[in-house]
């Protein structure tokens, strides 16, 4: 064998071994993350409907981890007493995940307050009836009457704002 076959075989063993060190790396990250998520949506209660409860009914979070694919209907939504914060968004969106610190701080002196995370999409009656076109959208709402409106807040401050006015 020579010297240049040789180094390509080595050459060859090394990338084999670095691609599966990278798959099983890929892999073991990958169910670290399912894991986390299943006992995310474990802890995660819903109310009949299929809606996310309050936020103070979560003692180890404000807001919940993952969109519900299960919506309210508008009507429902429309005869909701009180103060209700709707929230559009995909779990796989980046703008809704770069969000999520900062609703997280807007919601901490508003633990009580009724917040819905929706999952959105094309074909989801709940958001096309608010005509949402761009996640994350926030509808502040009182006793089933939008006040506000947020697309893609940026900050905490501004989620705030939009507090005060409901």
């Amino acid at each position: 064998m020579s010297l240049c076959e040789i180094q390509n075989r080595a050459s060859q063993d090394a990338l084999a071994l670095a691609a599966s060190l990278t798959t099983a790396t890929i892999a073991a990250t990958l169910t670290k993350i399912d894991t986390q998520r299943n006992a995310a949506n474990a802890a995660t209660a819903e109310d009949p409907a299929g809606t996310v409860k309050k936020a103070s009914e979560h003692p180890f979070m404000a807001t919940q981890p993952a969109y519900s694919p299960k919506a309210p209907a508008r009507a429902d939504v429309d005869a909701f007493p009180g103060v209700t914060v709707i929230e559009f968004g995909t779990d796989w969106c980046g703008y809704c995940q770069g969000a999520q610190a900062s609703i997280a701080k807007a919601f901490e002196p508003h633990a009580g307050i009724r917040h819905l995370k929706i999952e959105d999409g094309p074909g989801r009656p709940l958001g096309r009836s608010f005509k949402v076109k761009l996640w994350p959208t926030l509808i502040f709402m009182r006793d089933g009457a939008e006040v506000a409106r947020l697309v893609r807040p940026t900050s905490a401050t501004e989620i705030s704002e939009a507090f005060a006015s409901v």
